[in-house]
């Protein structure tokens, strides 16, 4: 077990509270500091309302307490009252209309402890992470695995390294010494999820010739890490709970067999809501969910791009690594980055086999003037935004102010760098 280098510290913070009270999307309901509402499955609040539009509308709490509604280009409008609303600010408690349902919205505080983490950029596991929203995250695994030996669910996008930060958490908690086992739901056809998950008795199914033990029994006093866990058939979910109670029974088996296992989920889909509209199951959820830890994307994560791909340059191309950094940081300036940490190392390895990416060869007119200046100008932008929301907890309204611009303006200006 590693040593825990942490604090605990309170943290408060307003967050919207987003009901649908009636219409289609009734009953659905989320709580966040900014909460986008529409049909898509990576919104918030996901409404199961034809009148709604994949991303409709977005509820953002401002620095005064009020709430900022946006409509994101809705077919069918955001109404408050019989006015139809683009951009507007109003005092909570208040009722909008998207699509055919009516949605309250309220405005709340709310106080939390958080880990802060006093360990330097890595976490035990190899997770890399100097800036100030990794910081956070690593501060609450070691928060959760001194304090706690509940199920953990990790969420974030694709390729953000939630393996990895399953492994720290692991390697912080007392459970250090035992097995750490791993299964890829994405990985397995539905009629081998039960037999992957419990492991299988002689002569179970064709081909099954030798019993084998499942994941939950191999980890046995450790961790089981189970990735993208919303690809789980809804038909097996109610084994999953039984198996998260502590007992498993393998296919084709009668005996039931008590294990001791810490299991750490993870996934890029919005869970929450899919126990709305029936996806997933609502009580497995919950039983996942004791602690829910958000993985930050890496277009938030500033500093760290720098780190990561100075890490991985070193790795495949020590000779080069500097050239390697240097052009990565120039030409993927303002980049969002939509396969995160994944999609960076790949970016780092094809330039350690070309040096410089093969479209740059076909570069040979010399810069003009205008040009030069305006890529000096976002490259200013980029590393005065960047530290600017670092130090403001990516808080837009609070940079607006220290930056003593508009907070629309600068909004969309950060859309156009990326970085947001």
């Amino acid at each position: 077990m590693e040593t825990l280098t942490h604090a605990i510290v309170e943290e408060t913070s307003e967050v919207v509270t987003l009901t649908a009270i009636s219409g289609a999307g009734q009953g659905a309901k989320t709580q966040k500091r900014h909460v986008f509402v529409g049909t898509a499955a990576e919104c918030d609040l996901m409404l199961d309302d034809r009148a709604v539009s994949s991303v409709h509308c977005s509820f953002q709490i401002t620095p005064n307490g009020r709430i900022q509604v946006v409509d994101h280009g809705s077919k069918n409008g955001t109404w408050l009252g019989r006015a139809r609303i683009r951009d507007i600010e109003v005092s909570a408690p208040v009722e909008i209309k998207v699509g055919k349902t009516i949605v309250r919205a309220t405005a709340s505080t709310t106080t939390t402890l958080r880990g802060r983490w006093d360990g330097g950029d890595t976490l035990p596991g190899g997770a890399l992470g100097p800036s100030a929203v990794m910081q956070r995250c690593f501060g609450n695994l070691a928060l959760i695995a001194e304090r706690s030996d509940r199920h953990v669910l990790i969420s974030g996008e694709t390729g953000t390294g939630k393996e990895l930060l399953a492994r720290g958490l692991h390697s912080l908690s007392a459970r250090a010494d035992g097995p750490f086992e791993v299964l890829d739901m994405s990985t397995l056809p539905a009629e081998l999820v039960e037999s992957a998950l419990f492991g299988w008795e002689a002569g179970a199914f064709s081909g099954a010739v030798d019993s084998a033990a499942g994941p939950f029994e191999r980890a046995h006093g450790g961790t089981l890490f189970i990735d993208e866990i919303g690809e789980l058939p809804l038909a097996h979910q109610p084994k999953l709970l039984r198996a998260l109670s502590g007992e498993v029974r393998r296919v084709g088996g009668t005996k039931l067999r008590a294990v001791d296992v810490r299991v750490i989920a993870a996934t890029h889909q919005p869970l929450a809501s899919w126990t709305q509209t029936g996806a997933f199951r609502g009580d497995l959820y919950h039983r996942l969910a004791v602690h829910e830890v958000i993985v930050p994307p890496l277009r938030e994560r500033g500093r760290d791009i720098h780190a990561l791909a100075r890490l991985f340059a070193e790795r495949v191309r020590p000779d080069l690594s500097d050239a390697i950094v240097s052009s990565l940081l120039s030409e993927r300036a303002g980049y969002g980055w939509p396969g995160n940490v994944r999609e960076l190392i790949a970016d780092v390895e094809r330039r350690a086999v070309f040096r410089e990416p093969p479209e740059d060869a076909a570069q040979s007119e010399p810069e003009t003037f205008a040009h030069a200046k305006a890529r000096c100008v976002r490259d200013f932008e980029l590393r005065y935004f960047r530290a600017l929301l670092e130090e403001c907890d990516g808080n837009v309204s609070k940079a607006a102010r220290r930056a003593g611009v508009n907070r629309s303006h600068l909004s969309v200006r950060l859309r156009e760098l990326g970085l947001r």
